[in-house]
């Protein structure tokens, strides 16, 4: 296991030597942006994530990069191995709060439109088991918090056109569900909740 620390300027890049299939990035002040290589081709580029985000590939990389996007100095620390590793801390920032629900209540499917404005398009709810949002729309990326707080492109979960997001079993975020978009209106947003 190689885990390595570094703090970024603004906008700086930090290459990560090293074969392996699994990263991880245990801490991070701000978003980065995270791109793997093998043989020195790009294979994965993945933009605006935080401290959380991990990634295991089937084939190894050789090199990884982290670029700070956040545009302020950013302390990252970092975990590149051959194997599936742990961590023993969950990485929640911003005040959002979790629930652990083994059942769900039935499926409820809600379309969105979500502007270049950011708007709540899920309100609070403490016993909500399940969260699924998909951008159906062909062009327009979504930007999604989860904590109440207002969303911009800088801060919230990217979901490009065609991706979701899908909440992992007993961590479901309660608060409100925020949203913005980089086009004037996209009506193409679904929401599951459980």
């Amino acid at each position: 296991m190689s885990y390595q620390k570094n703090t970024l300027g603004a906008g700086q890049r930090w290459e990560l030597w090293g074969a392996g299939n699994f990263f991880r990035l245990l801490t991070a002040t701000g978003n980065v942006q995270v791109e793997f290589y093998k043989n020195g081709s790009q294979v994965l580029k993945v933009d605006s994530v935080g401290a959380g985000f991990w990634r295991e590939s089937v084939v190894a990389f050789d090199r990884v990069a982290v670029t700070d996007v956040s545009g302020a100095s950013n302390t990252i620390e970092a975990v590149v191995d051959t194997a599936h590793v742990g961590y023993d801390r969950l990485a929640i920032s911003g005040g959002m709060s979790v629930i652990d629900q083994p059942r769900c209540a039935a499926a409820t499917h809600t379309q969105a439109t979500v502007t270049n404005s950011s708007a709540q398009i899920l309100a609070a709810n403490s016993s909500r088991g399940y969260l699924a949002i998909q951008n159906n729309d062909p062009a327009g990326n979504i930007f999604v918090r989860f904590d109440g707080a207002a969303a911009t492109t800088t801060n919230g979960l990217k979901i490009p056109p065609g991706g979701y997001w899908e909440s992992s079993p007993g961590f479901v975020p309660s608060g409100a569900i925020m949203a913005i978009g980089d086009i004037g209106s996209n009506a193409n947003v679904q929401i599951v909740t459980g």
